[in-house]
């Protein structure tokens, strides 16, 4: 392996390992340096959010002129309900995951 691509390579390795640790490495300094408030604040607050935005991402290319939209309202309804009765988010993502690939093949 030529020179040049070696370093690339390290490099694009090194931000790799930055990019993925930096959160953690954040965390720790965080919780030592100041008070849990401000973490549990924005936990509150993030992971909703953050739901919200991969509901409008998934939402965002239904079509009505074919099944797609019925199989997606369906399927979010029992992502909903699923989730309201077990609490269990593995649940309420591999159902209506499996629901909807069935109703987009029959509908």
């Amino acid at each position: 392996m030529p020179r040049n691509e070696f370093i690339a390579c390290m490099i694009i390795a090194f931000v790799t390992f930055l990019i993925r640790a930096l959160p953690f490495i954040l965390t720790d300094v965080m919780h030592r340096s100041t008070d849990s408030k401000f973490l549990n604040k924005l936990s509150d607050y993030l992971t909703p959010a953050l739901i919200g935005m991969l509901v409008v991402y998934c939402l965002k290319d239904i079509r009505f002129d074919d099944g797609t939209a019925l199989a997606s309202a369906i399927a979010l309804v029992v992502c909903v309900v699923s989730y309201v009765i077990k609490r269990n988010t593995l649940i309420s993502i591999v159902i209506p995951t499996i629901l909807y690939m069935v109703l987009i093949r029959v509908l």
